[in-house]
């Protein structure tokens, strides 16, 4: 049995600013901070990382600790790095910077979490900043939502233009993208359930906050119209309420086929409603008048959107939904263009920032070559830019975790007073979220920190379990 740690190492000091810094980039108003200082702090945060690898580095070399860090991903790294010396007349130094960060996300980050899984203090102060950072977005988002706040504007230098409040008919609230801030939703309540199952003696006050926080992420995945974070919500219910009535003390009376068959049949029904639930309370906002009439246009200097109805029911079907025959959204039109660019260098493929010059270049008439858009799959993104072999590498890295978890959730009650289930699930949520978006892998964002942090989390004690079966 492995003691509770409750003392920070300078690498989880380090990971925690980061998460704060990331964090900071979520917020809408953040967009408007002049590029520059945003280059400056996390040019910093970049050093202050590379110096704090490189230090751990020659440390594991010193103490020939050679298991210290995953050779799966070290593999993966190399393809990255032999990526961008092909491809060095496109974007090198992006690319640079993109295999550094990589360094310090799956080499230092994941390896320091991996082997430092019981530290209590760092995991509480990691979650709850997750928690209450997410808290305030979402309850300021509302009050936006309350209000009937309206405002958005284009960006120097920047592709998508600054949202804030209800714009095309989704709400966008005080964050930059509201598919980004659904999926955290999905994560916060998952730690919030963590912090009210698995805390007996928690006071009244915390039971309170947290219960709250779950039904305002609950109003802000319906509000924000994010199809991703309502798929991940209903998928994450099932296999919450799937283990927890598989490892029941009611269910364990029965057979083990048995207990499959009811769990399944419960956690379909459960998922089934938490979709319901979301989509009707939405409805239900939707149809609740506004608290007053506030005019971002007059405020901000700029104009609002003028499809807001500021006395009654708001609309919040989404135009570039419902007035299209795509369901995808384009995102197959996406997809096709990426494996396109993909078929031209399959072994090693475009590293992530020579994509949009090299399609320019190489593949004028691409969709991704005239749009500039971003893949919107992480997984056709590692294989767009690592090519076949990056691909096979951390499809094997994730083969091995998801059996692994896998195994650990069907012989041992992983959601019983222990983080470790919970972990599991915000880890899904963003895996999930990945089939429709970028951000868990070759970017360095609050999602792929909080990703591979709980990731290191997983795997470790998916690994303590295999020892204590041995």
């Amino acid at each position: 049995m492995q003691t509770k740690k409750y003392k920070i190492n300078i690498i989880e000091i380090y990971i925690l600013f980061l998460l704060l810094a990331y964090l900071l980039r979520t917020i809408g108003a953040y967009s408007l901070v002049p590029t520059r200082i945003d280059s400056l702090v996390f040019t910093f945060a970049g050093l202050v990382g590379e110096i704090l690898f490189i230090s751990q580095l020659l440390k594991v070399l010193k103490q020939r600790n050679f298991k210290y860090y995953n050779w799966l991903l070290i593999a993966f790294l190399t393809v990255l790095f032999l990526s961008t010396i092909v491809n060095y007349k496109f974007s090198p130094i992006g690319n640079i910077k993109v295999l550094a960060w990589q360094a310090i996300f799956l080499l230092m980050i994941y390896s320091t979490i991996f082997h430092d899984f019981n530290n209590q203090l760092f995991f509480d102060i990691f979650r709850n900043i997750i928690v209450i950072f997410g808290f305030f977005m979402s309850i300021v988002s509302l009050a936006m939502f309350a209000i009937r706040f309206s405002y958005s504007t284009g960006l120097e230098n920047k592709q998508n233009p600054l949202r804030i409040g209800i714009v095309e008919n989704r709400l966008f609230g005080s964050y930059t993208d509201p598919n980004y801030a659904a999926v955290m939703a999905v994560v916060i309540i998952i730690l919030s359930l963590y912090y009210l199952l698995g805390y007996q003696k928690l006071k009244t006050g915390l039971r309170l906050f947290y219960t709250a926080n779950i039904i305002i992420q609950i109003m802000y995945i319906g509000l924000s119209g994010s199809r991703n974070g309502l798929i991940v919500l209903t998928l994450v219910t099932f296999t919450f309420i799937f283990f927890k009535l598989f490892h029941s003390v009611k269910t364990k009376a029965y057979n083990i086929y048995i207990r499959v068959i009811i769990s399944l049949i419960l956690a379909m029904f459960c998922a089934a409603m938490s979709f319901v639930v979301v989509d009707q309370t939405k409805n239900l906002l939707a149809k609740t008048p506004a608290i007053t009439a506030f005019d971002g246009s007059k405020f901000l200097k700029k104009e609002n959107d003028k499809n807001i109805n500021h006395d009654k029911s708001v609309s919040l079907v989404r135009k570039d939904v419902s007035d299209s025959s795509d369901v995808s959204n384009l995102r197959f039109t996406i997809w096709k263009s990426a494996v396109d660019i993909f078929k031209e260098n399959p072994l090693l493929g475009v590293p992530p920032k020579s994509l949009h010059e090299y399609a320019e270049k190489k593949m004028p008439t691409t969709y991704l070559a005239k749009t500039k858009l971003a893949v919107h799959n992480a997984y056709i993104n590692v294989l767009v830019s690592t090519g076949t072999i990056g691909a096979i590498i951390m499809l094997i890295f994730l083969l091995k975790a998801i059996v692994n978890s896998i195994i650990s959730a069907f012989t041992r009650d992983i959601f019983s007073k222990n983080s470790h289930g919970y972990h599991l699930l915000a880890v899904l949520t963003l895996f999930l979220s990945g089939f429709f978006h970028n951000e868990m892998f070759l970017m360095a964002t609050s999602s792929a920190l909080i990703f591979w942090v709980f990731l290191a989390s997983v795997q470790a004690k998916n690994e303590l379990i295999k020892e204590d079966k041995n």
